[in-house]
């Protein structure tokens, strides 16, 4: 199933003195196509990914607050609401990015990594790539904000994990109406499954929310023989295509 497959269409035939249309059916492959495609079309954007973790009575939320004009401007913005907290930010002014270095990088904690846009010989990087090189430095690399930028190699790897896909029907969230798109997913590039996706797209085929649920086994600390716990992992999104974007937050930090 090809996630950047042609938009639903409209198929019209005419014969002489009638005129019929066929509507092509909803699909959950129809609605994400023309949902990445919103995405990929439009310039810039400002959102926000508000995810909560949920095991049992503990619930941990992360949220990030980012935007992007592209082709190189991007900015990214993290707090963990936990006893260790913290912040991750990712800046970039289309000349500069900045993040911060990954936790099994081999540097003091808390120091920031830079790298040129233009490096000599190369072509510019644009906010994909720059998205690329600093994934492994963000506490929430999520499915919405991937497809939100558009990473074409990170699509496809979504697009893999995703092993069935049904539409569930219809609802409403936060007073939008929207699809619901269910289905099995993996850890990797195919079977076997290991839980349970969930995604919402409005009827302007923007991301509302999406989720990943799993069985997994009791924590190492318990000594006694116990049930898989359930993990759900719930993404809420405000992501709308060429949103105004703030031009100062592009600039390029030097420090936390």
């Amino acid at each position: 199933m090809n996630l950047i497959a042609s938009l639903i269409i409209l198929t019209s035939f005419q014969t002489p003195g009638t005129v019929s249309q066929t509507v092509a059916p909803v699909t959950p492959a129809g609605l994400i196509s023309k949902m990445m495609s919103n995405y990929a079309s439009c310039t810039e954007m400002s959102g926000k990914i508000v995810l909560t973790v949920k095991v049992e009575n503990l619930t941990q939320v992360t949220t990030t607050n980012f935007q992007f004009e592209r082709p190189s401007k991007l900015y990214i913005y993290q707090t963990r609401e936990d006893p260790e907290g913290g912040t991750w930010i990712v800046t970039s002014d289309g000349q500069t990015f900045s993040y911060p270095a990954p936790s099994n990088f081999l540097t003091n904690k808390g120091q920031r990594l830079f790298e040129p846009v233009s490096a000599p010989g190369q072509l510019p990087m644009n906010i994909q790539k720059i998205y690329a090189a600093c994934k492994d430095s963000l506490v929430d690399f999520s499915v919405p904000m991937s497809i939100s930028i558009s990473w074409l190699d990170e699509l496809r790897r979504i697009k893999a994990r995703w092993l069935s896909m049904s539409l569930a029907g219809t609802g409403i969230i936060d007073d939008q109406n929207c699809y619901r798109i269910t289905g099995d997913y993996s850890d990797s590039y195919g079977p076997p499954a290991m839980g349970q996706f969930e995604l919402d797209i409005n009827d302007n085929s923007e991301i509302v929310k999406y989720a990943e649920s799993e069985f997994v086994g009791a924590p190492s600390s318990v000594k006694t023989k116990s049930a898989p716990v359930k993990v759900v992992a719930t993404w809420d999104c405000d992501l709308k295509p060429n949103s105004k974007v703030d031009e100062t937050l592009f600039k390029v930090l030097l420090k936390k």
